[in-house]
């Protein structure tokens, strides 16, 4: 993180509108314990002024320990690539890809749409399930889906050795949320993409509809793209998923056992998923048939 900051601190980025916005956008975020009536020094009124009107939605808050430190460091790395690319040819503007991609990285640092209060910490956090954690990932799993099946699902996963990425939310010493990325067969075009499955997520109900699901999505998407992930397909409501980028356009080219505005995919890389055709095989235990 050091290294990174000190890279970019030497680079000349006056030239690129992309580099001095990312690069005000992490100052902001490291710097949100300042209460509202200071919050305009930090230059997050001119952040959000100066984005384009589709983004200025989207809040550009950090929760102390909301991003994953993996996460800043990536920001910094891009802030420095696309400086470097202005200085190397005097230009005004980063290559339409390299602007893409930082817009993508500073929607993915959106973790919680809670804000904690001045000179307090929230005591929410996202961190990486343990052993521990397994009993209380069972019973909020059990509760969020009024049955046994997700449950059992997830043993499954572990036991098969396919999970790659497992989130809890932790709150007040608690779990109250959880989110599983494991390994998934996915081909297009005969070549094989490095492929996540998301299922499933569960929030206590009592806890629902506070954006804990989103803070476990979020987080895990750029976990996974940290980790080098390609794509990730998802299984769930139309009118959800769509808000972290997943597409059912992009899955409809797959050939899997669901079909339709549900079954959606998500590019972590650019182009992974391009090609004609693909499919998808699920592992055994999912318990489809055949996998697909």
């Amino acid at each position: 993180m050091r290294a990174a900051a000190s890279v970019s601190a030497t680079t000349d980025i006056r030239h690129d509108y992309f580099a001095k916005e990312a690069a005000r956008a992490v100052r902001v975020r490291l710097r949100w314990s300042h209460p509202p009536s200071q919050r305009r020094c930090c230059g997050l009124h001119r952040y959000r002024r100066r984005l384009p009107r589709h983004f200025q939605h989207a809040p550009v808050t950090l929760q102390h320990s909301g991003l994953a430190h993996a996460c800043v460091v990536e920001v910094l790395q891009r802030v420095v690539a696309i400086a470097q690319h202005s200085v190397a040819t005097d230009s005004a503007s980063a290559p339409p890809a390299l602007e893409a991609d930082m817009l993508s990285l500073l929607m993915f640092s959106r973790v919680s749409r809670h804000e904690p209060a001045c000179g307090q910490e929230n005591p929410m956090r996202i961190e990486a399930e343990n052993a521990a954690h397994h009993g209380e990932v069972d019973a909020v799993t059990r509760a969020a889906f009024a049955g046994g099946d997700e449950a059992e699902l997830i043993e499954r996963l572990r036991a098969d050795g396919l999970v790659r990425l497992s989130l809890v939310a932790v709150d007040d010493g608690r779990v109250v949320g959880h989110a599983m990325f494991t390994t998934l067969h996915v081909v297009v075009d005969g070549r094989i993409a490095d492929a996540l499955c998301l299922a499933p997520v569960s929030v206590l109900p009592q806890h629902q509809r506070r954006g804990i699901g989103s803070m476990l999505i979020r987080d895990g998407l750029a976990r996974c793209k940290a980790l080098g992930c390609e794509a990730v397909v998802v299984l769930g409501h139309a009118a959800y998923y769509p808000r972290f980028g997943f597409s059912a356009a992009l899955a409809s080219k797959l050939a899997a056992p669901f079909a339709g505005e549900s079954f959606m995919a998500l590019e972590l890389v650019e182009g992974a998923l391009a090609g004609a055709a693909g499919a998808v095989v699920y592992p055994p235990a999912f318990g489809i048939d055949g996998g697909h």
